[in-house]
């Protein structure tokens, strides 16, 4: 006698019938794991079984409620849902916390959690067994959940977790080109599946990589991978993603940027031109010519986007998936923000009594100018974007959901800004005649309050979902700092604090910039005793930053 107690589906005459789509053939709800057909008659642990309500809860997640087709960018989400029963134990659980997040209607937070801690239990079981293409998946949804809730730290874990088994596998090269897989005879969706799975974990990397210093440096390329491609069988499979490998790259320019610029220089003479800038210089370049021409929203001049530019960016960004609208938005935006940071230390020097231009040399001279029009320009095309994209979504009310403000493009417009309130506010008078016409005083408070309207929606649509972690905070309250200045100093205030007042301390205002961390794991019965920081609220918005993610 095996002693196994056994389970029934529940009869309830409350219960009701689990949605289930036509085009799936729904599996049986018993895991492979619970046969008793084994040799040594073991049973899988009970807190890693799948039930029907699992299911149910990811198929209202990756179908919207039955009212899309399962379609995501980093895992096949028909395949998800017909093999559900059959996956990884990891992958089953943290999929269901991911829905338990941002599924519409809500469920209460603590069954997403509960949910997370029991993927973390099966995954440390996975990483101790054969590992696969789902464990990289498993791990690549458990650092989005986590870093959703508030903790980075336990999020890049995961995260170079799944980079370091993508290594493991060789997935890191493209499955084309991968002679040790051809016995398995892959179809076109098993290999696009690989891909997606290495270039989701991989994004993601670069973006941790260029928001963060302390993101420890992990040796991978995707030299060696060709991007996500569209996949049809028979319906379409995955999201279009086509910005998804210029994306990874101004995000990898971004953090290799902010590395570059850590070291401070050995002399001024060095900030007017290097080796390293020239090649930093050369990558950008080479990021502009490798995107793909379809994504690029460039308008005929930074001043504003022409009738003649709307049709045509709108034009563009009909043939895209409308959950890739903010990423192209982000690849064009960050593409500027490059530019500018690059430029950033040439600009500085327009603030240095040194640097006035009957100090300099006529070579110099022209390096000061040219960044400071070039920064003004990048800073005026950011903002004519952002307007472009908030427009966007007033216009087509029927898509304005994929036109929302989102955390993804605040980056960017925080980067337009510092531009702003340096030539305001820090650079020497002398040079705001040579500027030309990118700077005007009537031209510079409609673009920073178009920014500072975008960020206002975002941070009240955070404040209504009570959120508490994450980055938004400090970046508005520096911003909103930014504007006072800008105000008081065209008003006739000081163009720059002096440095100490009569007490001896700083004679400027001074604003504390913080971020709250919080808890996954200390809650109390039903009722969580803290806030959870939300990234994103609704499904949607999870898809266009959380499954990349996902359709």
């Amino acid at each position: 006698m095996a002693r196994v107690a056994c389970q029934y589906p529940s009869n309830s005459p409350n219960q009701q019938p689990s949605p289930i789509p036509s085009y799936t053939h729904h599996p049986s709800p018993v895991s492979p794991q619970q046969s008793l057909g084994h040799a040594n008659w073991t049973v899988e642990d009970p807190d890693l079984m799948p039930t029907q309500d699992d299911w149910t809860l990811v198929y209202r997640y990756i179908t919207n409620n039955g009212q899309s087709p399962p379609v995501m960018f980093s895992i096949d989400g028909d395949l998800h849902l017909r093999n559900y029963f059959r996956s990884s134990p990891a992958l089953r659980l943290i999929s269901a916390a991911v829905s338990a997040h941002v599924v519409t209607p809500p469920v209460p937070e603590t069954i997403a959690l509960s949910y997370y801690k029991r993927a973390r239990k099966a995954i440390a079981w996975a990483m101790n067994q054969e590992q696969t293409v789902e464990t990289i998946q498993s791990l690549y949804w458990l650092y989005l959940f986590s870093t959703w809730k508030g903790q980075p730290v336990i999020g890049r874990a995961f995260l170079k977790m799944a980079l370091e088994v993508i290594l493991n596998l060789r997935m890191n090269i493209d499955p084309d080109d991968s002679p040790w897989l051809y016995h398995l005879n892959l179809s076109p969706r098993e290999k696009e599946g690989r891909r997606r799975a290495f270039w989701a974990s991989y994004q993601m990397y670069q973006w941790e990589y260029a928001l963060s210093i302390d993101t420890e440096y992990i040796n991978i390329s995707d030299q060696w991978m060709k991007p996500p491609t569209q996949i049809y069988d028979p319906h379409l499979i995955f999201t279009d993603c086509r910005h998804a490998k210029a994306e990874s790259a101004v995000y990898a320019l971004l953090g290799d940027l902010k590395r570059h610029l850590y070291i401070p220089p050995n002399s001024i003479n060095d900030l007017f031109g290097s080796k390293a800038t020239a090649a930093l210089n050369s990558r950008l370049i080479q990021i502009h010519q490798s995107a793909p021409i379809d994504i690029l929203l460039i308008a005929e001049s930074s001043f504003r986007i022409s009738e003649s530019d709307a049709v045509r960016f709108l034009n563009q960004l009909s043939a895209i998936s409308v959950q890739d609208i903010p990423f192209v938005f982000s690849v064009n935006m960050n593409l500027l923000a490059s530019a500018s940071i690059l430029l950033r230390p040439k600009l500085y020097l327009s603030s240095l009594k040194c640097c006035v231009p009957s100090f300099l040399t006529p070579e110099k001279h022209s390096i000061i100018i040219s960044a400071i029009q070039e920064s003004l320009d990048a800073a005026n095309r950011i903002a004519c974007l952002i307007a472009f994209y908030m427009d966007a979504g007033t216009r087509n009310i029927s898509q304005g959901f994929f036109f929302r403000p989102l955390k993804l493009l605040v980056y960017p417009i925080f980067d337009a800004m510092i531009v702003f309130w340096f030539v305001k506010c820090r650079m020497d008078p002398v040079w705001a005649p040579l500027a030309g016409q990118l700077f005007t005083w009537n031209m510079l408070k409609d673009r920073v309050a178009g920014m500072m309207d975008f960020v206002h929606k975002l941070k009240e649509t955070e404040l209504k979902r009570g959120v508490q972690a994450g980055a938004m905070l400090p970046l508005t309250q520096c911003m909103e700092a930014m504007m006072r200045e800008m105000e008081s100093v065209e008003c006739g205030g000081r163009r720059e604090p002096s440095p100490l007042n009569n007490e001896g301390s700083p004679d400027f205002e001074e604003i504390v910039l913080g971020m709250n961390m919080v808890s996954l794991t200390e809650f109390d019965g039903d009722y969580l005793a803290y806030k959870l920081g939300e990234e994103f609220g609704g499904k949607e918005e999870a898809r266009s930053h959380g499954d990349y993610f996902g359709n």
